[in-house]
């Protein structure tokens, strides 16, 4: 009976000595590959913002700006997920189906110009021109919110139709970016998960040498 227990404790022993090493293998591996992924993010990184001052030089630094976009109307191409239930792989990447900006209707715009102006006190001739202008100020605001409803879809299209080769790349780029940040985001997480275990693992080892000593 003794000896038996002995041979139990023995191979219980032995399995936690052995999910210890795997959990210290697993815990190294996951860091090269950190450290793998961490200097590919820093090289695409590079190259992003490489492409992207090639293609201010060729089409101008006026042409790629901060000025072409308006950061009100900006919606996220895509969106992190959170999955709590996962230890390792917590962050996903999820496109962002709701990419178009909002346009607002037409009459509302229009009603809020007329009432700004009907406010005033002008001439009548000065009325009769600005109401002539109010059809066409419809228009004009029309065209541009549709504009920015169209150029939500593909960034590129806030700097032109026909863009180099470079800003394209530059895009590419800055897309594998993110997924690599989301990446280095979870091999993060499972470093912490796998040193939870193995300090869990090392205070079972110690209750055991206590216990049997």
């Amino acid at each position: 009976m003794g000896r038996k227990m002995a041979e139990s404790e023995n191979i219980n022993f032995t399995q936690l000595c052995d999910k210890l090493d795997d959990v210290v293998l697993e815990f190294f591996n996951t860091l090269s590959t950190l450290y793998e992924v961490q200097d590919k993010l820093e090289e695409t990184m590079k190259s992003g913002f490489l492409n992207l001052s090639r293609s201010r030089y060729n089409m101008g630094i006026k042409s790629v700006s901060c000025l072409q976009w308006d950061e009100n109307n900006m919606v996220a191409a895509t969106k992190v997920c959170v999955d709590l239930s996962s230890s390792f792989t917590p962050f996903s990447l999820q496109e962002n189906k709701s990419t178009e900006a909002h346009v607002p209707p037409e009459t509302e715009t229009t009603t809020l110009r007329y009432r700004k102006v009907a406010s005033k006190s002008f001439h009548d001739d000065d009325k009769e021109k600005i109401e002539d202008l109010i059809p066409m100020m419809k228009i004009e605001s029309s065209s541009k919110e549709t504009m920015k409803g169209l150029k939500s879809k593909d960034p590129l299209h806030w700097f032109g139709v026909l863009v180099p080769q470079t800003l394209r790349q530059s895009q590419r780029q800055f897309q594998d970016a993110v997924e690599l940040t989301v990446t280095i985001a979870n091999l993060r997480t499972k470093l912490l998960s796998l040193r939870k275990d193995y300090v869990g693992l090392k205070r079972e080892k110690r209750k055991f040498n206590k216990s049997v000593t």
